[in-house]
């Protein structure tokens, strides 16, 4: 019966270790000091925009959406204009030009997703309320009985439900659509393309 159990015993640590081997290791966040550094990074993800004085990047560190922000020059900023979007050393190109460029900003964007408490406390704003506090509308889709509305507030999307279907004939990005509406339900839904918005900086 000891045999038996030790054997069990033994099969049972054999097959945990295999499980643990057949992990994925967790993506290590790289450390970041220039753009080259964001850039040359594995991501599953990236988002990028700049103008003459910044450019923003946004792309998966180690697990968490992070945000790096460096100065651009209008130098740069005509260089860059001029690699093709088709050209297949276009990457490299770019982390010529600007890799060495220091970092004036680093932000782990998980740090401000509101938590679901926190969106809960906005049901029952009317859309121009919402819209009030900052928030756009992307477009709305109809799911079943009701319509689900994409929002974004800074560089974060949402999924809400309001009251009432939009108006017919509504525009999907018009603040117009939502204004008369009162919120049923919001949650969050991830990163919008305005977590490289450099309007703001």
């Amino acid at each position: 019966m000891k045999k038996t159990l030790l054997l069990l015993a033994a099969l049972m640590l054999l097959f945990a270790l295999a499980a643990c081997g057949a992990e994925e290791p967790a993506a290590q966040p790289v450390e970041l000091n220039t753009l080259g550094d964001a850039l040359s990074a594995e991501s599953s993800y990236n988002y990028a925009g700049w103008n003459a004085e910044h450019y923003v990047y946004v792309f998966d560190n180690g697990g968490a959406p992070y945000r790096v922000v460096a100065e651009m020059t209008q130098e740069l900023y005509d260089a860059i204009d001029q690699i093709e979007f088709t050209d297949p050393e276009k990457d490299a190109k770019l982390l010529e030009l600007v890799g060495d460029l220091p970092l004036i900003s680093v932000e782990n964007l998980n740090d401000g997703i509101p938590s679901q408490e926190e969106l809960d406390q906005l049901i029952g704003k009317t859309g121009q309320e919402l819209t009030d506090q900052g928030f756009t509308i992307w477009a709305f889709v109809t799911d079943g009985d009701e319509e689900e509305f994409t929002l974004a507030q800074g560089p974060y999307e949402y999924i809400a439900v309001f009251n009432e279907p939009a108006p017919a004939g509504a525009d999907t990005t018009e603040a117009e659509t939502i204004r008369d509406l009162t919120l049923k339900s919001i949650t969050y839904d991830g990163l919008s393309s305005n977590c490289v918005d450099i309007e703001g900086l």
